[in-house]
């Protein structure tokens, strides 16, 4: 997925990011951003708000519920979230 960052002071163009899934270190399922070649910068932050991601996410992860507001796999009967309290969709 691309992810368009529009400059904040309002001058120059836009910059295009690419997120992608990519396993970390420890064999799971992650967003990561290819410009910061990073799991947690802000462009997967962004990414983590796009319906389409959340679901192509969970089709990775399998019978999980992926927190939309801080990226956790719950359990699929959950309703919150265990590490942030949200509720879960």
């Amino acid at each position: 997925m691309s992810i368009e960052e529009i400059p904040r002071n309002g001058g120059g163009r836009p910059r295009i990011f690419d997120v992608y899934i990519k396993r970390n270190g420890l064999g799971d399922f992650r967003l990561w951003c290819e410009q910061d070649d990073s799991f947690d910068c802000v462009h997967v932050e962004v990414a983590w708000t796009y319906p389409e991601v959340q679901h192509m996410i969970l089709h990775y992860k399998g019978k999980t519920k992926v927190c939309l507001v801080c990226g956790y796999e719950n359990p699929e009967n959950a309703k919150f979230c265990m590490e942030c309290g949200a509720r879960l969709e």
